[in-house]
């Protein structure tokens, strides 16, 4: 959803009567009359990024398409919450009706040896249906530890690999870790709602 955002500043000095045009942010505005009347002309799928409303200052407003939705000047970020998760389930966030920023930490060992080398990989899905667990949604991380080689000397090499992914889940969402090959462990997992 694209958003475009307006200032919506009061002007003290205008007249309880006046017209004029205000330009710039991509568009003009014009009123006419009382400026606490707004003719933006704002049909539906036309953004206009500026307006001006009333003789106070209004804060920040961005455009949801039918209405001027108030840009909460810091998000409400709630506190972690712990989450226990395995390989190939979709999950929510704890609270579903918020988006949410979540946090999967990864890890393997990845081990080379006389037989051949180990590569562990892993996909985080997000998608709006709890299908992410088996193959659809989107794609967000990619984890990979790759150990690969010929050793010709009977001596084992290994790499740990440890990865946290963060990223933001949309309110409704559902997320998964889906292993791709190898083997790759969830060592924690937290989630914090925003809004």
């Amino acid at each position: 959803m694209r958003y475009l955002f307006a200032l919506l500043l009061g002007v003290a000095s205008m007249a309880a009567h006046s017209q004029g045009f205000i330009s710039g942010c991509g568009g003009i505005v014009g009123w006419y009359g009382d400026i606490s009347y707004v003719n933006t002309n704002l049909p539906a799928g036309n953004f206009n990024p500026c307006t001006l409303l009333g003789t106070a200052n209004q804060g920040m407003y961005y455009s949801d398409g039918a209405n001027w939705v108030p840009f909460k000047s810091s998000p409400v970020v709630g506190t972690p919450t712990a989450r226990t998760l395995s390989l190939a389930t979709a999950y929510q966030a704890t609270d579903t009706s918020k988006p949410a920023v979540v946090t999967v930490n990864l890890t393997s060992t990845a081990t080379l040896s006389l037989t051949g080398g180990t590569t562990n990989t892993a996909q985080i899905v997000i998608g709006s249906t709890n299908g992410v667990a088996s193959g659809t949604g989107t794609v967000i991380n990619q984890y990979s530890n790759t150990n690969t080689g010929a050793l010709t000397v009977g001596l084992n090499l290994s790499t740990v690999s440890a990865v946290p992914a963060t990223f933001t889940l949309p309110a409704g969402w559902y997320f998964a870790v889906r292993q791709t090959s190898g083997t790759v462990s969830i060592t924690s997992a937290f989630d914090q709602s925003l809004g």
